[in-house]
């Protein structure tokens, strides 16, 4: 039997042609010995299947049969006797359950379908009650009930339906999800339930003539499969007026309408306002004829603000704007009724986008205060997320390479996700060509040989070459990717000397004080050799912002000598040359004081080849302001800010921090108030800082 750390370490090793110890290490977040631990699990289960095993040979790091790659993923299956399920399925479990609960739910029951201890069940109970707490609800007990939710209709059911959509993404997810539906329902089996549902959405996209993006389908589907039997025992009251006026206004009610023909069932006029809630927040794939509503005019407005406020705070210019807006248009569309509608959103990927693309992140999230004020509701950080991949897709597409070898993409992940996969794709291996991006159900098994490679974010069965991918690549993936690349299309992968040589020479000529240290630091050295060559190094803002690059004035004529002036340290160490300068004020004269973008600020700049040699920031103080216009005396600055960009992305970890700088009027104060370059230095530094990689 394998426990849910050894089973999803499996997978991720049959994920990779080649991977070492120190790879699993740092794709699984487990030590050396939790890993080791695991390896010899796996192996043991392989030995009982009579199955080889898995060898980790020196220099290459672990080999695997073809006869295990073939073999286990019809095996590997879930079996509810032995599986073990993880801490955060238990809680989700319970939250299931008690949603579920057809009649009365004892602590008996969950330790029979827990298959855990009358403590154990009781502790994980405590757990799913805090869970519950952050929705405003309680899980309450009495003798007549057993365990049931307490609190607003509503709640409950976002509840449910954001836990559902976690729960899902686990390998055994669903199987557990069957189970429950069992315990509960004798008559009609899950699969049979949820397919009808899910076959009925198909037919709902037809009806609208859209396509829905697979996984939120597949999240929809299930959390109706529970919310339809929960609705056949009990009657809500559901929307207070204002809410039900919205959504009668909308052709989604006849298409909800629809939908519960299809399936045979019957609902309260509350129930079916509902149910077109949930369809109107579906993300949309692509539709274009959606994008062209006239009703819609008010959102369109609102996007070219954001794209406009997006291009100002990170100094770029989108090559096709109209694409952008109408490509951010299909995620904001179905998002902007799940902000009206409180209709929560799970984005699995959260924490890789924040990490590996943080920069990004945070200028989209001060991009959108605009749809924030439309919407009139706090824009939760799963949608940011989400709408940062298509802000980046664009920042990443800057022209495509002529013909190579060809692959694609399934993803069941909607466009913006998908998009960014692209890109990065496209950059990282120049010598394959990505046709195009397609849904698990839409992979034509007919048409493999018009491909090279398969990228998938999910395992699939193909008989051409394939490579499984996660959705938000990482540093470590990146040089994982163009090693198997290599592998597959040349028959060849770099094969990394042996950390523990190399730190044997390094300690016959030195004295090591943190061997573990340097052991990690020679490792990352190693898997990151190729990751370092993706992506250039993205300084922080004191390491552009030096005290050379400084000046304290007392005043200008005019807003030309300001730009001129503020960019001299920059033309003097050769990071741009006269052009540029030239460009900056031909763009004042051309737009307007665009540049003027915070109170007493102006950060002038111009486009990469119009000048830029290197990457460079310098700031001009003037103790009396220019303004920057002869009609408007409000765009005025005592700070001129001269951004020299080399591209779309470079720049963006300094902008980021320098946003946040801006933020605080009394940083602002502080700069103009400054005698000294010295003075000036301390709120640079405050706010440059490296963790956030």
């Amino acid at each position: 039997m394998l426990d849910e750390r050894a089973a999803n370490l499996l997978r991720v090793i049959l994920s990779n042609r080649l991977v070492t110890l120190k790879q699993l290490e740092q794709q699984t977040n487990c030590s050396r010995r939790q890993v080791q631990y695991d390896l010899q699990k796996i192996n043991n289960w392989l030995g009982e299947q009579k199955l080889p095993l898995i060898v980790n040979k020196r220099a290459h790091g672990l080999m695997i049969e073809e006869e295990i790659r073939r073999f286990v993923p019809k095996v590997f299956e879930f079996e509810p006797n032995t599986y073990a399920p993880s801490h955060e399925e238990r809680i989700t479990m319970i939250l299931v359950l008690t949603f579920l609960k057809k009649e009365y739910l004892s602590l008996n029951h969950l330790t029979q379908v827990l298959r855990i201890s009358r403590n154990t069940a009781l502790s994980y109970v405590k757990l799913a009650n805090s869970a519950a707490n952050q929705f405003g609800l309680q899980i309450e007990y009495s003798r007549r009930n057993g365990y049931y939710f307490s609190g607003n209709e509503l709640d409950i059911r976002h509840l449910l339906l954001k836990r559902l959509a976690n729960f899902i993404q686990n390998p055994n997810g669903i199987k557990l999800l069957k189970e429950i539906f069992q315990e509960s329902e004798e008559v009609i089996s899950f699969q049979s339930h949820y397919e009808k549902i899910y076959s009925s959405l198909i037919c709902i996209e037809k009806e609208l003539n859209v396509t829905f993006v697979e996984e939120k389908m597949m999240e929809l589907a299930t959390f109706f499969t529970f919310l339809f039997e929960r609705v056949k025992r009990s009657s809500f009251s559901l929307f207070p007026g204002h809410i039900e006026d919205a959504l009668e206004n909308t052709d989604f009610l006849n298409v909800a309408m629809i939908f519960l023909e299809r399936l045979e069932i019957t609902l309260p006029p509350d129930e079916i306002m509902y149910i077109s809630m949930q369809l109107m927040g579906l993300n949309i794939r692509y539709h274009h004829e959606l994008f062209q509503k006239e009703n819609d005019g008010e959102l369109h407005k609102v996007l070219d603000e954001i794209v406009n406020e997006f291009e100002k705070l990170a100094c770029v210019t989108f090559a096709n704007r109209e694409q952008a807006i109408q490509s951010l248009y299909m995620h904001i569309r179905p998002a902007y009724y799940r902000m009206v509608f409180n209709i929560p959103i799970s984005n699995p990927y959260l924490s890789r986008i924040k990490k590996e693309y943080f920069d990004l992140f945070i200028l989209v999230k001060k991009s959108l205060k605009r749809l924030e004020e439309y919407v009139k509701v706090p824009i939760s950080e799963d949608e940011i997320g989400y709408i940062a991949l298509h802000f980046g897709s664009f920042l990443k597409s800057q022209g495509l390479p002529i013909r190579r070898k060809r692959a694609i993409i399934v993803c069941p992940n909607g466009i913006g996700t998908s998009n960014m996969l692209k890109s990065q794709l496209e950059k990282l291996i120049p010598e394959i060509e990505i046709t195009k991006i397609i849904s698990l159900r839409e992979y034509d098994f007919g048409k493999e040989s018009e491909i090279d490679v398969v990228f998938s974010t999910v395992f699939i069965q193909t008989n051409v070459p394939l490579i499984v991918i996660n959705p938000i690549l990482s540093a470590i993936d990146k040089a994982r990717i163009i090693q198997e690349v290599d592998i597959i299309l040349h028959g060849s992968g770099s094969i990394h000397p042996n950390i523990n040589s190399l730190l044997q020479v390094i300690k016959l000529f030195s004295t090591v004080h943190d061997e573990e240290g340097l052991s990690r630091a020679i490792a990352d050295i190693l898997v990151g050799t190729i990751a370092e060559k993706i992506g250039r190094y993205k300084p922080v803002l004191n390491e552009l912002l030096t005290s050379e690059m400084l000046q304290l004035e007392e005043r200008v004529d005019s807003w030309e000598e300001a730009i001129s002036l503020a960019a001299k340290p920059l033309l003097e160490t050769q990071a741009i040359d006269q052009e540029y300068i030239n460009a900056m004020i031909q763009n004042v004269i051309d737009l307007g004081p665009y540049i003027v973008m915070a109170p007493n600020v102006a950060i002038p700049h111009a486009r990469p080849e119009q000048g830029v040699k290197k990457l460079g920031m310098s700031l001009l103080r003037l103790k009396s302001p220019v303004c920057f216009s002869s009609t408007n005396p409000d765009k005025k600055a005592n700070i001129i800010i001269v951004l020299a960009a080399v591209d779309s992305e470079t720049h963006l970890k300094a902008l980021s921090q320098l946003t946040e700088l801006l933020e605080e009027e009394s940083n602002i104060a502080h700069l103009i108030a400054a005698n000294t370059v010295e003075d000036m230095l301390p709120v640079i530094m405050k706010y440059s800082h490296k963790e956030k990689e």
